[in-house]
Protein backbone atom coordinates (compact mmCIF):
# COMPACT_ATOMS: atom_id res chain seq x y z
CA UNK A 1 0.00 0.00 0.00
CA UNK A 2 1.32 3.44 -0.97
CA UNK A 3 2.22 5.81 1.84
CA UNK A 4 0.22 9.04 1.57
CA UNK A 5 1.84 10.79 4.52
CA UNK A 6 3.91 13.97 4.38
CA UNK A 7 6.64 14.80 6.90
CA UNK A 8 6.47 18.56 7.50
CA UNK A 9 9.30 20.21 9.46
CA UNK A 10 10.83 23.63 9.85
CA UNK A 11 13.45 25.66 11.65
CA UNK A 12 15.81 22.89 12.67
CA UNK A 13 18.77 25.30 12.95
CA UNK A 14 21.47 22.64 12.67
CA UNK A 15 20.03 20.54 15.51
CA UNK A 16 21.62 17.22 14.55
CA UNK A 17 20.06 15.45 17.54
CA UNK A 18 16.53 16.27 16.34
CA UNK A 19 17.32 14.89 12.88
CA UNK A 20 18.60 11.66 14.43
CA UNK A 21 15.57 11.28 16.72
CA UNK A 22 13.22 11.75 13.78
CA UNK A 23 15.18 9.35 11.59
CA UNK A 24 15.25 6.69 14.32
CA UNK A 25 11.53 7.08 14.96
CA UNK A 26 10.64 6.45 11.32
CA UNK A 27 13.39 3.98 10.40
CA UNK A 28 12.03 1.42 7.95
CA UNK A 29 9.12 3.68 6.93
CA UNK A 30 8.92 6.01 3.96
CA UNK A 31 6.96 9.23 3.64
CA UNK A 32 5.39 10.20 0.33
CA UNK A 33 7.31 13.46 0.74
CA UNK A 34 9.33 15.39 3.28
CA UNK A 35 9.02 19.15 3.30
CA UNK A 36 11.44 21.37 5.20
CA UNK A 37 10.25 24.97 5.43
CA UNK A 38 13.64 26.56 5.93
CA UNK A 39 16.39 27.37 8.40
CA UNK A 40 18.23 24.09 8.07
CA UNK A 41 21.61 25.91 8.42
CA UNK A 42 23.83 22.83 7.76
CA UNK A 43 22.37 21.11 4.73
CA UNK A 44 24.56 18.02 5.18
CA UNK A 45 22.23 16.99 8.03
CA UNK A 46 19.41 16.47 5.53
CA UNK A 47 21.07 13.22 4.46
CA UNK A 48 19.80 11.72 7.72
CA UNK A 49 16.19 12.30 6.64
CA UNK A 50 16.57 11.60 2.93
CA UNK A 51 16.23 7.83 3.40
CA UNK A 52 12.73 8.12 4.87
CA UNK A 53 11.14 9.99 1.94
CA UNK A 54 10.36 9.33 -1.70
CA UNK A 55 10.39 13.06 -2.48
CA UNK A 56 12.06 15.92 -0.59
CA UNK A 57 11.31 19.64 -0.90
CA UNK A 58 13.15 22.47 0.81
CA UNK A 59 12.48 26.20 1.07
CA UNK A 60 15.37 28.57 1.73
CA UNK A 61 15.08 30.14 5.19
CA UNK A 62 16.51 33.45 6.35
CA UNK A 63 19.42 31.61 8.05
CA UNK A 64 20.21 29.41 5.04
CA UNK A 65 23.00 30.18 2.59
CA UNK A 66 22.91 28.86 -0.94
CA UNK A 67 26.48 28.46 -2.14
CA UNK A 68 28.34 25.96 -4.31
CA UNK A 69 28.81 23.48 -1.43
CA UNK A 70 25.10 23.62 -0.57
CA UNK A 71 24.09 23.18 -4.21
CA UNK A 72 26.26 20.08 -4.51
CA UNK A 73 24.79 18.58 -1.32
CA UNK A 74 21.19 19.19 -2.43
CA UNK A 75 21.86 17.79 -5.90
CA UNK A 76 23.52 14.68 -4.45
CA UNK A 77 20.55 14.14 -2.12
CA UNK A 78 18.00 14.80 -4.92
CA UNK A 79 16.28 17.52 -2.90
CA UNK A 80 14.12 20.10 -4.71
CA UNK A 81 15.18 23.51 -3.42
CA UNK A 82 13.76 26.96 -4.02
CA UNK A 83 13.40 30.38 -2.53
CA UNK A 84 10.13 31.32 -0.91
CA UNK A 85 7.32 31.06 -1.91
CA UNK A 86 7.08 28.21 -4.35
CA UNK A 87 4.41 25.80 -5.46
CA UNK A 88 4.69 22.03 -5.62
CA UNK A 89 2.29 19.28 -6.63
CA UNK A 90 2.03 16.07 -4.62
CA UNK A 91 -0.31 13.33 -5.76
CA UNK A 92 -3.29 12.85 -3.39
CA UNK A 93 -2.72 16.36 -1.98
CA UNK A 94 -2.68 18.62 -5.01
CA UNK A 95 -0.93 21.96 -5.17
CA UNK A 96 0.84 23.21 -2.07
CA UNK A 97 2.45 26.60 -1.51
CA UNK A 98 5.66 26.46 0.54
CA UNK A 99 7.18 29.52 2.18
CA UNK A 100 9.57 30.23 5.00
CA UNK A 101 8.39 33.63 6.19
CA UNK A 102 4.62 34.20 6.00
CA UNK A 103 4.92 37.48 4.05
CA UNK A 104 2.70 36.26 1.20
CA UNK A 105 0.22 34.30 3.33
CA UNK A 106 -2.65 36.79 2.92
CA UNK A 107 -2.12 36.94 -0.85
CA UNK A 108 -2.40 33.17 -1.21
CA UNK A 109 -5.45 33.01 1.05
CA UNK A 110 -7.29 35.20 -1.48
CA UNK A 111 -6.47 32.98 -4.47
CA UNK A 112 -8.62 30.06 -5.59
CA UNK A 113 -5.70 27.64 -5.44
CA UNK A 114 -3.88 25.98 -3.73
CA UNK A 115 -5.66 24.01 -1.07
CA UNK A 116 -2.64 23.91 1.28
CA UNK A 117 -0.23 26.61 2.44
CA UNK A 118 2.75 25.61 4.60
CA UNK A 119 5.10 28.11 6.23
CA UNK A 120 7.81 28.27 8.91
CA UNK A 121 10.03 30.97 10.48
CA UNK A 122 7.99 31.80 13.61
CA UNK A 123 8.90 28.62 15.56
CA UNK A 124 5.25 28.49 16.66
CA UNK A 125 2.83 25.78 15.60
CA UNK A 126 -0.15 27.04 13.63
CA UNK A 127 -3.08 25.21 12.09
CA UNK A 128 -6.01 27.06 10.64
CA UNK A 129 -8.65 26.65 8.00
CA UNK A 130 -9.41 29.82 6.11
CA UNK A 131 -11.11 30.55 2.79
CA UNK A 132 -11.17 26.82 1.91
CA UNK A 133 -7.47 26.39 2.59
CA UNK A 134 -5.47 24.55 5.21
CA UNK A 135 -2.63 26.68 6.62
CA UNK A 136 0.08 24.92 8.64
CA UNK A 137 3.24 25.95 10.43
CA UNK A 138 4.80 22.89 12.12
CA UNK A 139 6.85 25.09 14.47
CA UNK A 140 10.47 24.38 15.27
CA UNK A 141 11.36 20.68 15.15
CA UNK A 142 13.75 21.09 18.07
CA UNK A 143 11.06 22.64 20.25
CA UNK A 144 8.51 19.98 19.27
CA UNK A 145 10.80 17.07 20.18
CA UNK A 146 11.83 18.65 23.49
CA UNK A 147 8.17 18.84 24.58
CA UNK A 148 7.37 15.15 23.94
Amino acid sequence: MENKTILLISDTHNDLNSFRILSDRYKGKKFKASIHLGDVVDFQNLSILRDISYEFYLVKGNNDTLDLRTSKILRALDISFSTSPFEIFIENFGYIILMHEPFFLKDYLQKEHPKYIFYGHTHKKDLKFENGKTVVNPGSLSYFLSKE
